[in-house]
C-alpha cells in the first residue's frame, strides 16, 4: 500500500528534485508541539561533539546543507504553525566520504504522545533483499558500487509535511543561540 501511495504522490519538484507526500495514518493521533525532548538530546549530541573535537564539522555539513538548499531556515513569522522537532544526533565515521553526517530519530517521543513513525504507514523491510544482492555480486564478472552520499538528499519533502520534520540547532554549541528552526527538504530520517 505504501508503494502505492508514493508512486501516485510522487512528482518532479522546481529544482529537479523527486517530491513525495507522505503517507500519514488517516486519524493518527496528533503530534505534539513539544521542544523538551529535541532540546536535551540537542545539548547532549553538543556535549558529545565538543568532547570529541567534532562540533565544529557537523556544524560544517548543517551550513553546507544550508547553502546547498537541502535545508531552510524557517521564517519567524512561521514559528506559530504546528511543528514537530526531530531529535538528531550525529554518526562518525573515520576515513569515509561522509566522515560525520547528522541522523535524525524520527521514533523520539514524548512521554504519553506518538512518534513521527507511528503517524505513517509502514512499507515492507527492503534491508532483507541486502544479502541476496550481495550474493548476485557472486554470479557476474563486473559489479557496480557507488557512493550515494547524497541520494536521500535529492528526496524533497511536500512543502504540508515539512513543519513535522524540523530539527533544532545552536550556532557554535551555544544553547543562547537557539535561533535557528531550519525545515528539512529532504528525506534523511531514521
Amino acid at each position: 500500500m505504501t508503494e502505492e501511495y508514493f508512486n501516485r504522490n510522487i512528482r518532479i519538484d522546481d529544482e529537479g528534485r523527486y517530491e513525495v507526500s507522505l503517507p500519514w495514518i488517516e486519524g493518527h493521533p496528533p503530534l505534539p508541539n513539544g521542544r523538551k525532548v529535541p532540546e536535551r538530546r540537542l545539548k547532549k549530541c553538543t556535549d558529545s561533539l565538543k568532547k570529541s573535537g567534532n562540533l565544529e564539522g557537523y556544524e560544517t555539513v548543517l551550513n553546507e546543507w544550508l547553502q546547498e538548499g537541502i535545508i531552510e531556515e524557517v521564517a519567524v513569522s512561521r514559528e506559530t504553525e504546528a511543528e514537530y522537532f526531530l531529535p538528531h544526533r550525529a554518526v562518525i565515521k573515520v576515513n569515509l566520504t561522509t566522515g560525520i553526517r547528522p541522523v535524525f530519530d524520527a521514533s523520539s517521543r514524548e512521554k504519553g504522545s506518538p512518534s513521527i513513525n507511528d503517524c505513517l504507514e509502514k512499507s515492507p523491510n527492503l534491508v532483507e533483499l541486502i544479502p541476496s544482492i550481495n550474493n548476485r555480486f557472486c554470479l557476474k564478472k563486473i559489479g557496480v558500487i557507488s557512493d550515494i552520499r547524497k541520494a536521500f538528499l535529492q528526496i524533497s519533502l511536500n512543502k504540508n509535511d515539512r513543519p513535522f520534520f524540523r530539527f533544532l540547532w545552536w550556532k557554535a554549541g551555544n544553547p543562547k543561540k537557539l535561533k535557528k528552526f531550519p525545515t528539512p527538504k529532504s528525506c534523511f530520517w531514521t
